[in-house]
C-alpha cells in the first residue's frame, strides 16, 4: 500500500519585539508538532538563531498581519452563489467600493456569514507586501501562503456554539490590541478591535515588580491572592471599562443585542497568565461570567495551515 507523504505546515508570528515559529506534519486528519520555539528580542539574529530546519518548496506557510491593518466589512451575496471564488470577488468589490481604492489591490477572506450577508476580514496588498512579506523575506523565508489576521489566530483553535450569541475577547498584551467578536448560530458576524495605551501601567509593572513583558510570559501563573495579581487587577479596570464600551457598539451589529442576549463570554489573552486579573476585572465592571480558554497562537496557525489539506481531526505535540 503506498501511503500518503506527510504535508508540512510552518507557523511564523512577529513582532517588534519577538519571533514565534513551529512546523508541524499533517497526515490522515492529524497535525502533529515536530517543532515550536520563540525567542524575545528585537536583534534578528537572535530570531535566525530559532530557525533550526530547512524549508522545503511544498512547505505551507502561515503567518499573520496585523490587526491594525485589517478591516472588516458586511457584503450581500446571493444564495445562488456557491463557489468560494465568487464570493470573495463580490467581497473585493464592496471593499474597493468602501475603501475606494482599485479592486486589485486588496486581499479579501471571507471570515463568516448570516442572513444572505457575508463578514470579509480585507487587507491592503502593499501592507501585506511591507509588513509581512518584507519581514519575512529579511529573515531569508519563503513568502507566506497563508496570511490571516493577527486576532484570528487564536479563533481557529476555539469550537463555537451552534446557537444563540456569543462574545469572545482577544488582548494580546505584546502587539497591544484587544479584538472582540460576535458569533451567533455558530458564525462571526460582528468584529471591534481597540488599541489601549498600556505602557504607563507595564512601566509601573517594571520599576515596582522589576518584570517585563517577556519576563511575564515565563511565570506560567499569577497567584489571586499576591500583590502583582491586585496591581494588574486594578491596573485592567480601565482596559475593561473600554472593553464595555466597544461591546455595546458591537452588539448593536445588525442585531441590536445587549450582554443579556449573550449566552457566553469567553476571553483568551496572550500571554496566557495575565487571564486572571483581566478576567475578574472584566467580570466586575461588566457583571458577566467569563470562561478564560487558554490558546495558543501558534497552534492557531497550525490548524488554519491544515486545513489547507483537508479536515483536521486533532493536534499534537511530538513526543
Amino acid at each position: 500500500m503506498n501511503w500518503p507523504i506527510p504535508k508540512n505546515i510552518v507557523a511564523v508570528d512577529i513582532s517588534g519585539n519577538y519571533f514565534a515559529v513551529s512546523r508541524a506534519k499533517y497526515s490522515f486528519g492529524k497535525i502533529l508538532i515536530t517543532y515550536q520555539n520563540i525567542v524575545f528580542s528585537e536583534n534578528r539574529e537572535e530570531w535566525k538563531k530559532i530557525l533550526k530546519f530547512k524549508f522545503q518548496p511544498e512547505d505551507v506557510i502561515v503567518t499573520t498581519i496585523d490587526t491594525g491593518m485589517t478591516l472588516f466589512i458586511d457584503a450581500p451575496v446571493p444564495l445562488r452563489v456557491k463557489r468560494i471564488r465568487e464570493i470573495i470577488n463580490i467581497g473585493k468589490v464592496e471593499a474597493a467600493r468602501i475603501m475606494g481604492i482599485p479592486i486589485d489591490s486588496i486581499s479579501v477572506t471571507p471570515v463568516g456569514k448570516r442572513s444572505g450577508k457575508y463578514l470579509f476580514a480585507v487587507a491592503k496588498n502593499t501592507d501585506i507586501e511591507e509588513n509581512v512579506v518584507r519581514k519575512l523575506k529579511s529573515l531569508e523565508l519563503p513568502e507566506p501562503d497563508i496570511v490571516i489576521p493577527d486576532s484570528m489566530k487564536y479563533l481557529q483553535v476555539l469550537s463555537f456554539p451552534t446557537h444563540g450569541n456569543a462574545v469572545y475577547v482577544v488582548t494580546n498584551f505584546f502587539k497591544n490590541y484587544t479584538s472582540m467578536f460576535l458569533v451567533s448560530e455558530g458564525e462571526i458576524v460582528g468584529v471591534r478591535s481597540m488599541y489601549p495605551n498600556l505602557e504607563e501601567l507595564f512601566q509601573v509593572l517594571k520599576d515596582e515588580f522589576g518584570l517585563t513583558m517577556p519576563e511575564v510570559n515565563l511565570l506560567g501563573g499569577i497567584d489571586g491572592s499576591s500583590e502583582l495579581y491586585a496591581f494588574l487587577k486594578e491596573g485592567f479596570t480601565n482596559l475593561s471599562m473600554e472593553i464595555n464600551r466597544e461591546l455595546v457598539q458591537l452588539l448593536r451589529t445588525g442585531k441590536e443585542l445587549a450582554m443579556g442576549d449573550v449566552s457566553l463570554f469567553t476571553l483568551v489573552t496572550d500571554p496566557i497568565c495575565l487571564s486572571l486579573p483581566l478576567s475578574n476585572a472584566i467580570s466586575e465592571v461588566l457583571n458577566v461570567n467569563v470562561v478564560v480558554k487558554n490558546v495558543k497562537g501558534l497552534n492557531g496557525l497550525l490548524l488554519r495551515g491544515g486545513m489547507e489539506f483537508g479536515k483536521v481531526k486533532s493536534l499534537q505535540q511530538k513526543k
